[in-house]
């Protein structure tokens, strides 16, 4: 799913569905659809999830320990991206990454993850 204005009421559970696969859309990455799975009956409007970094990074935390997979790190930050609420959300997933990562890191991105994009 494109961003769009509807993501401002869109359930957590649909936004983690969709960063999933933004970031693993041909359903590979195992630890990406446990991520999905994690989340998938939270259907409080994630804009108004309280701590919602927080517990994205808890179910990292769980998931990943060792932080090897940073697919999962690049789909929380899509997440948080899109519970913004961004006005004018591009439109690719590639571009969605790429603003969701900078929201997230700056100019800092790990190097992980620079690596897997």
């Amino acid at each position: 799913m494109a961003p769009n204005a509807d993501d401002a009421s869109a359930p957590l559970s649909q936004l983690v569905r969709d960063a999933a696969g933004m970031v693993d859309p041909t359903d590979s990455l195992a630890l990406v659809g446990d991520f999905e799975k994690w989340f998938e009956d939270d259907d409080q409007p994630a804009a108004t999830v309280p701590n919602l970094e927080r517990r994205l990074a808890a179910a990292l935390d769980e998931l990943d320990p060792e932080g090897t997979e940073p697919a999962l790190a690049v789909a929380a930050a899509v997440v948080c991206y899109l519970a913004t609420m961004p006005r004018h959300a591009p439109r690719d997933a590639e571009r969605v990454i790429e603003q969701a990562l900078r929201l997230q890191y700056g100019d800092d991105v790990p190097e992980a993850i620079a690596a897997w994009l």
